[in-house]
């Protein structure tokens, strides 16, 4: 026979469980659009100060370190069927989204209050069949929404954490409205942050947040609380009121028209919808006035040429991202638009600059001298100078006003001729001539500037100078002169521009005319990488991985056979094979064996000739065995006293 007190028991439990489920689904119903993925721990009173306090989810209420089992039998479990008595889940993880950890949770909850009932023999008990059906509904709603928040991947707003509590709200508030009083708002601030948090149901609180952030000049912040203060009661009017006057201060007039024009038709006669509505359209017709003016001083390219010279890459990002800002106050002036356009060009993201300029107004001289710009740094000379064209042989154009565009298409001319000069040039194989040509071309403003041009340039002038090199190298006294020149070049060209393919193929053939196979082949996998569908390209590595293989061999040949005490005195041959000084510190051996694993690895030679195959992996055998006598601080000693030990 269950006696009365184990009855009380159960019910108790299932009736605590039951609330605890209510007060979730009700939080979870009361939020505007879910909750994110975040503690459900209150947030520091500095991180709710800032406005990046942790974000919270209704469906995560318990800790995320949990043990998973099989998904299948979770969903069973949650939907009432399963047997308690299973054995345990195959499969066994660590459960770190917190999300899944609260359903995890609440099913086991769900399934212990179940078990402690059919052992108290209660399952016919109408009472106790019916709370067993309350709660199985409540925890499927809360899955629910819990698949649905993971869907949406929605985030809580920086004050909410899930906590609520009415009584604790409404005192937070009144000690927000008497620190309003005494004019302490920033502590105001965080008394109404505090209310919002444990009741954001409350249109009030939003609305008195709203006002300490307006006397903190927070426009941002108060904006959106004014917002959300009118999305709960419509007809609000201080809401309505500050949320004009947050969106004034943030340049949004038409926003603030809207807001006092709600306002007045909830209050006709007041005094400061009425002032707010009247700035409001003062400001909107200033903003349509400014915007019409820029709109023609754009048609007519009014704007200031850019600089002849670079701009240090920190002060164009600065620019940048100041330009942005303004543009995010005025997205409708073309100035802004145009700002941002030439900060890009500034910051050498040619591409990005391009897709810009698409919205500057159509057809406008400031749009095509950008356009123009942005073209022959991306060493695109004609595609300039067809910019150029266009905005010259307007119906309306005007010499003064597009002095920069003359002055721009009189460079780019000057600029093609000697490239153009250059070219012929080398299809003539007057290589030195060539040479000059790209002299002069390197030597105007426009050659100077570190753009894309320059590296291409560079990248010409120095396949002259591997070509003068092949034609002069039997006669020519400096031919290794213009193989280092040629290779000073190549550097220069891909700091400039590291994804240039041909520049890297270019300094593969340099390299390997030095003798330098090893970097030939990293040249030639980089060029592999940038462009993995240019002609040729593997069968150039093939050969190139080959040629170092090879020549590698030859030399690890000569140093073992030369290999004598002379060796060992100076330091042993596992220094050699690695390629550092018997002094080296365990830094340099670490990133030598790097190096040299990277071109060595067995994975890398899969393709290669059985014979070329078996030599890479001998030698990577060595390296390995240098490495790991030479990366340990005591094998290293016991080494340098006696080498001959070790490399038996």
């Amino acid at each position: 026979m269950i006696g009365d007190w184990e009855r009380v028991g159960v019910g108790r439990r299932a009736e605590r469980y039951e609330k605890r489920l209510c007060r979730a689904t009700e939080g979870a119903r009361t939020r505007t659009r879910g909750a994110g993925r975040g503690s459900a721990r209150r947030p520091s009173r500095r991180s709710r100060k800032r406005g990046s306090g942790r974000r919270s989810s209704v469906v995560g209420r318990r800790s995320s370190t949990m043990v998973s089992g099989r998904a299948a039998r979770e969903d069973a479990d949650a939907r009432g069927g399963g047997d308690e008595t299973a054995a345990a889940p195959e499969i066994v993880s660590l459960v770190t989204n917190e999300r899944e950890a609260g359903e995890m949770w609440r099913v086991d909850r769900f399934k212990e209050f179940r078990f402690r009932v059919r052992c108290a023999g209660l399952e016919s008990d109408p009472e106790f069949a019916e709370a067993l059906g309350r709660m199985a509904a409540l925890t499927r709603e809360l899955s629910e929404m819990s698949a649905a928040q993971a869907r949406d991947a929605s985030e809580a707003p920086w004050w909410r954490d899930g906590e609520y509590d009415e009584a604790r709200a409404e005192e937070a508030n009144d000690d927000g409205m008497r620190k309003i009083g005494e004019q302490r708002y920033e502590e105001a601030f965080e008394a109404f942050t505090e209310a919002i948090r444990l009741e954001p149901r409350r249109a009030v609180y939003h609305a008195n947040r709203a006002a300490a952030g307006l006397k903190l000049q927070r426009y941002r912040v108060a904006a959106d609380d004014a917002a959300c203060a009118i999305e709960r009661d419509s007809n609000y009017l201080k809401a309505l009121i500050r949320g004009g006057t947050a969106n004034l201060r943030l340049r949004c007039a038409d926003k603030a028209l809207k807001m006092f024009d709600a306002a007045l038709a909830v209050a006709p006669e007041d005094a400061r919808a009425l002032r707010g509505k009247r700035e409001a359209a003062q400001a909107l017709a200033a903003a349509e006035a400014e915007a019409e003016r820029q709109r023609d001083a754009a048609l007519h390219g009014a704007r200031t040429a850019l600089p002849r010279h670079d701009i240090d890459l920190e002060v164009a990002a600065e620019s940048l991202l100041s330009a942005e800002a303004a543009l995010c106050a005025n997205p409708n002036l073309e100035g802004a638009k145009a700002n941002v356009a030439e900060a890009l060009v500034c910051c050498q993201r040619y591409e990005a600059a391009i897709e810009r300029c698409k919205t500057l107004l159509e057809d406008s001289l400031d749009r095509k001298y950008i356009v123009a710009e942005t073209r022959w740094r991306m060493a695109d000379i004609d595609g300039a100078l067809a910019e150029i064209s266009s905005a010259s042989c307007r119906d309306s154009y005007d010499e003064l006003a597009c002095k920069k565009c003359v002055d721009l298409g009189a460079r780019l001319l000057r600029l093609k001729d000697l490239m153009a000069r250059a070219e012929r040039e080398m299809e003539d194989e007057q290589f030195a001539t060539a040479i000059r040509c790209f002299d002069k071309v390197l030597e105007t403003p426009e050659g100077k500037m570190m753009t894309r041009l320059r590296g291409k340039i560079l990248r010409d002038r120095a396949s002259c100078q591997l070509k003068r090199h092949e034609y002069d190298s039997r006669d020519d006294p400096i031919a290794s002169e213009n193989l280092a020149s040629a290779l000073r070049d190549l550097n220069e060209c891909l700091k400039i521009d590291g994804n240039d393919h041909e520049a890297h193929v270019t300094r593969a053939s340099v390299r390997a005319c030095r003798g330098d196979h090893h970097g030939a082949f990293t040249d030639l996998r980089a060029a592999q990488t940038v462009a993995p569908t240019l002609p040729g390209i593997d069968d150039m590595v093939r050969v190139s991985a080959v040629r170092a293989l090879r020549r590698s061999s030859g030399e690890g040949a000569s140093t073992n056979a030369s290999f004598t005490e002379e060796s060992t005195a100076r330091g042993g041959k596992f220094y050699d094979i690695l390629g550092v000084s018997p002094d080296a510190s365990a830094r340099a051996v670490t990133s030598a064996y790097r190096k040299l694993a990277a071109v060595w690895h067995p994975d890398k030679w899969t393709r290669a000739d059985p014979a070329d195959a078996q030599k890479a992996e001998e030698r990577f055998t060595s390296i390995q065995r240098a490495h790991a006598t030479l990366s340990d601080a005591k094998q290293r000693k016991m080494y340098d006293l006696d080498p001959a030990r070790f490399e038996a």
